[in-house]
């Protein structure tokens, strides 16, 4: 007869294998998800906003106090959200290196441009972002809220197995939940809705296959997300 200890102890380490494949797999719906600055004008098509639901205000409430984040005025500035996203033409954004690799000199802003569509046909806020690097990021043109999202190492307490995924930036939560002058862009919590039960049945069939050779019975999974 085996140990019941045993069990729980396969069953646990499956199970801790499922979260971190599931914090992965929300890591990268979120970057999938995440706005990137737009510069691109008539080549990207532009997003669409849609009035936030009475609900979805309702539900954001404790959220924004916890951020810090003032109330949504419905009356002055009625909230939105992003309905459609715009395409991030990630490949386009490439810089080249600030110096030519034959000749040594050091490029202009503007001569660091790669991408391919041309310079000139970049919005006015393109140009400037490229001109200015103002928001370059490891040798692109934006990116930075995309590339800091990252997922914890999981930790185990007892019985309970816990993971989170973070987006450090700090304009992060004005990207999530929107301002008076930009509309909600979120990607955060729509990455944990999309997958939460692709993931439970991920860590339901690795328990199971981990621990059905083992005994004749039931085990119960329970997962808990939750957005601060």
């Amino acid at each position: 007869m085996i140990p019941w200890a045993e069990i729980e102890q396969r069953g646990l380490q499956a199970a801790t294998l499922g979260v971190e494949r599931g914090l992965a797999r929300i890591t990268a719906t979120a970057k999938e998800l995440a706005p990137v600055r737009k510069v691109f004008g008539q080549y990207e098509k532009p997003y669409r906003v849609r009035l936030k639901t009475a609900a979805e205000i309702r539900g954001d409430r404790d959220l924004r106090r916890s951020l810090g984040l003032g109330p949504e005025n419905t009356y002055v500035q009625p909230p939105l959200t992003v309905a459609r996203r715009a395409p991030q033409h990630l490949r386009d954004r490439r810089l080249k290196a600030p110096a030519d690799r034959y000749t040594g000199r050091r490029l202009l802003n503007i001569e660091r441009y790669q991408g391919p569509v041309d310079f000139e046909d970049l919005d006015r806020r393109g140009k400037y972002e490229v001109s200015s690097l103002r928001s370059e990021h490891g040798g692109s043109v934006g990116g930075r809220l995309r590339s800091e999202i990252h997922a914890t190492p999981v930790s185990v307490t007892g019985r309970m197995i816990s993971g989170k995924v973070l987006s450090p930036t700090p304009y992060a939560k004005y990207q999530e939940l929107g301002t008076r002058h930009n509309p909600a862009h979120p990607y955060m919590r729509p990455a944990g809705h999309r997958n939460r039960t692709p993931i439970a049945r991920d860590i339901g069939r690795s328990v199971a296959a981990a621990t059905k050779p083992l005994f004749r019975g039931r085990m119960e999974v329970v997962i808990h997300t939750r957005a601060r």
